[in-house]
């Protein structure tokens, strides 16, 4: 997928968060928005060491959770470049690992985003456990 595709997607579609706050409650959106960020901290992690062990299936395994949630949680561009990862199936090895670096920039970018909203929000992230 061409980076300038993928640069018109929104990071956050604020619509599906807002969304989740009327149908849940705005105390359960946090909270489950705090869940995500909590997630996408792990896969950040576990996507960075299969790409240091050159892990396809670590790699895909983790793609697979990532597209599902970022796309639940309204994290649009996540769950685009996710999903193309994981449904390229014929793809070179070296474009997997291309593409995947690519995706953990935008989940970096993402996470932050989503950190900063919630903090705006007022609630505060469990950094220290």
């Amino acid at each position: 997928m061409p980076s300038h595709t993928l640069q018109t997607v929104p990071l956050l579609d604020e619509t599906v968060i807002q969304a989740m706050a009327a149908d849940l409650g705005t105390d359960t959106c946090q909270q489950l928005v705090q869940l995500f960020i909590t997630e996408l901290q792990q896969l950040q992690q576990d996507i960075t060491v299969a790409m240091t062990n050159k892990s396809l299936p670590d790699i895909l395994s983790a793609v697979h959770i990532l597209k599902n949630s970022a796309a639940l949680y309204g994290a649009q561009r996540l769950a685009l470049l996710a999903n193309t990862i994981h449904s390229d199936t014929t793809a070179a090895p070296a474009l997997i690992y291309q593409n995947t670096a690519n995706l953990v920039d935008i989940l970096c970018q993402t996470l932050a985003l989503y950190q900063s909203s919630l903090s705006a929000r007022g609630v505060q992230g469990d950094d220290d456990e």
